[in-house]
This record gives structure tokens, C-alpha cells and sequence, in this order.
């Protein structure tokens, strides 16, 4: 897993084997899910014991990632009270407050870890699903029309500048991002595929 080499929180050290929590917009069998999910398939299983996933919603992954030993967590079941929910961050600070209480809720069930991974722009939705403490990589695959609406500019900026790594599928998405929300930094390409890791 890419962390890159700036300095943590308060330059605290990461160490070799960082408890890592993956933030995904949710658990359906759609593109960015399903990437999230071979990515850990690739991994050996001691490599996968530091992570854990926590999601906006649930969906049919939750089982796959369980199968492999992955703690997983959701913060909607319901799509009532998801449908009542994620659209906070695009809108007012109430219901941003309330996101966030309801992120907070479903991450105290996973360990607590030293990295966030936001795995693709929805996942920024999950507001409090970081820590203070714990370092910051984005990684990105949506384009122009998808980060719109995914996530607001700011919002979107600020995780961007935060981030120890920002990751990308394609070259493309760097000037998407300057374009959408004035972001300049430098990305690593990490393709949206995984080969499997051989464990010896």
C-alpha cells in the first residue's frame, strides 16, 4: 500500500505494517467497489490483516471482502436513511454534522488506524471517517463529470492538500482535478486492476 514519504500527522512515523481503514462510497458491484475489492484479492492474507473497509452504504461486496478476512464496516443499511444522509456534504452544515455522527458511529466498530485510504471521490462524502491522527491517500479514478458529482470542489481540495499520496487510475485524471477544483499537486498512476501478489 502506497503512503508515500511526507510526513504523518504532528511528522509522526508510519511504521512498516500501518493499520490501514479504505473509505468507499459503498458496497455495490459497480466500478470503483469492485477495484477496491481486487485490490485486496491480490494481496496475501497476512497483508490484508491490517485492513479494514468502511463504507457509505451496503451492498453484495460486503460478503466478498468478509470472505477474505476483511473487517468491514457500513454506516446505511437502509436506503431511507442513506437517501436522507449522503447528500450532506453538497449541502447545509446540519446535515453535514449529521453525516458526519452517523461515520463516526459505524467507524468505532474498526480498529483505528494510522493511514486513510479515500478510495475514489464519493468516499470524501464519509465525513469523520478520518482521524485526526491518521495520515491521508486519496485515490482517484473519476473525471470531470463524475467529480462533480461526487463531491464538492472544496471539500475535494482541502483531502487533496492534506494527502500523504494521491493516487490516480489514469494520467487524465491530474488535469481533471485542476480543472474541477484547482488542484496542482503531483499523482502516482496506480491502474484500476490488480495482479495477484505471490505470498513467498
Amino acid at each position: 500500500m502506497v503512503v508515500g514519504d511526507r510526513p504523518g500527522p504532528g511528522g509522526r512515523v508510519i511504521g512498516e505494517s500501518p493499520r490501514v481503514r479504505v473509505v468507499v462510497h459503498d458496497l455495490g458491484r459497480s466500478g470503483v467497489p469492485v477495484v477496491l475489492f481486487r485490490y485486496l484479492e491480490a494481496l496475501p492474507a497476512a497483508l490484508r490483516d491490517g485492513v479494514s473497509v468502511l463504507a457509505g452504504w451496503d451492498g453484495p461486496l460486503r460478503r466478498d471482502l468478509s470472505a477474505l478476512g476483511v473487517r468491514v464496516g457500513v454506516v446505511w443499511s437502509s436506503e431511507h436513511r442513506r437517501a436522507g444522509r449522503l447528500v450532506a456534504p453538497l449541502g447545509g452544515r446540519a446535515a453535514a454534522l449529521a453525516v458526519a455522527a452517523d461515520v463516526r458511529r459505524a467507524a468505532r466498530r474498526l480498529p483505528t488506524p494510522d493511514v486513510v485510504v479515500w478510495h475514489g471521490a464519493g468516499s470524501l462524502q464519509l465525513t469523520g471517517a478520518r482521524p485526526e491522527v491518521a495520515a491521508s491517500v486519496v485515490h482517484l479514478h473519476e473525471l470531470d463529470v463524475a467529480l462533480g458529482r461526487s463531491v464538492a470542489p472544496q471539500v475535494l481540495r482541502a483531502e487533496l492538500e492534506r494527502a500523504r499520496t494521491v493516487a490516480v487510475v489514469t494520467p487524465e485524471v491530474g488535469p481533471a482535478l485542476e480543472r474541477y477544483c484547482g488542484w496542482v499537486g503531483s499523482s502516482v498512476v496506480v491502474p484500476g486492476c490488480a495482479d495477484r501478489v505471490d505470498a513467498t
